[in-house]
This record gives structure tokens, C-alpha cells and sequence, in this order.
């Protein structure tokens, strides 16, 4: 369910992304909307899904989400919010890695919430796992390339040269 979930968040950004003309609107990937990992990953979703009045007030191109639901956000032991206006970091199933439209394709782009990579990191970081009372213990781990590919594994084989496979490049964490 977990993968699937990031599987439609994905679909929902490359859709938009082939909607906009490139000569005038940014695409939707966190760099190229001006986040890094100083502003969390609600953030970025709560930007990704504003409607109505948030719309008219931030920009009226950003009214192209209507699959983008905050129920689609939760996961394994993380709740859904009914609404936009609900919607935390309680709610936000997902770690978002600062990507841009330039980054290659198998870059992690997602990555399910029981893991902690850290503020920045890179193929040779040290990969942790969350366990807290908001995050239930889960026995896989999934993440969603920024090429779409989905991946699911159990933690002892989940390591960050796997997760990041480019050695000279550092990523920005997003956490909820």
C-alpha cells in the first residue's frame, strides 16, 4: 500500500510537471520550488496540494493536483488527514529528498518515514531506523526514484550506497 501510495504521489508530479509549459513555470521538483532541507516535507506537500483560496494566493498554476489527497500520504502507522487544513507532519508518511529536474533518474526521490538518513546524505552515510510512538515498527522499507521506479526491502538490506547510488553527489533530507 506504502509503495503504491508514493507510486501515485510521483505519477501526480511527473503529470504535472508534462502540464506546465517549462518556458514559463517551474517544474514541481523540491529544488526547483526553492526547498531544501531547512523546510520539511508537509511543506512541500501542503504546496503541492493547496486549492481554492491557497491557489489565488500562492500561484494559480499550482491548481493541477486533484489526485494529490492527504489520505495518499499516510502509511504504515502514520494516520490520514481528512483534510488540507489537517494535514501535519503526523500524517506525512514520507521523507522527501531535494531533487530538481536535472537529477538522475535513479536518484531517491521518496523515501518511507522509518528511516533517518540525517540532514544531508550521500552513498556512504550510515542508513538508522525510526522507531517512535508515531512511527509503528514496519518490516520494509520503500522509496520511489525520481525515474519512478519503486522499491521495497527489508531494513538489513536497505543501505545508503543502495539508496543514493551516485558517490559524488550529497542530497538534502526533507523530514516531516
Amino acid at each position: 500500500m506504502l509503495k503504491s501510495n508514493g507510486r501515485g504521489i510521483w505519477t501526480a508530479i511527473i503529470s504535472a510537471n508534462a502540464e506546465r509549459d517549462p518556458k514559463i513555470f517551474k517544474p514541481f521538483w523540491p529544488k526547483d520550488q526553492g526547498f531544501n532541507h531547512t523546510r520539511s516535507s508537509t511543506e512541500y506537500f501542503r504546496m503541492l496540494m493547496a486549492t481554492g483560496a491557497e491557489q489565488a494566493a500562492t500561484n494559480p498554476a499550482y491548481g493541477i493536483f486533484s489526485d494529490l489527497l492527504p489520505g495518499t500520504l499516510a502509511g504504515h502507522g502514520v494516520p490520514r488527514a481528512r483534510t488540507i487544513a489537517t494535514f501535519s507532519g503526523n500524517n506525512n508518511a514520507w521523507i522527501v529528498i531535494c531533487v530538481s529536474n536535472e537529477t538522475s533518474a535513479d536518484t531517491t526521490f521518496l523515501i518511507s518515514r522509518n528511516v533517518d538518513l540525517g540532514k544531508q546524505v550521500s552513498c556512504t552515510s550510515k542508513v538508522t531506523f525510526v522507531r517512535s510512538p508515531i512511527i509503528q515498527p514496519r518490516n520494509r522499507v520503500s522509496w520511489i526514484t525520481c525515474g519512478g521506479d519503486c522499491f521495497d526491502a527489508r531494513p538489513e538490506d536497505v543501505t545508503a550506497a543502495r539508496l543514493f547510488p551516485d558517490t559524488n553527489a550529497t542530497y538534502d533530507v526533507m523530514y516531516p
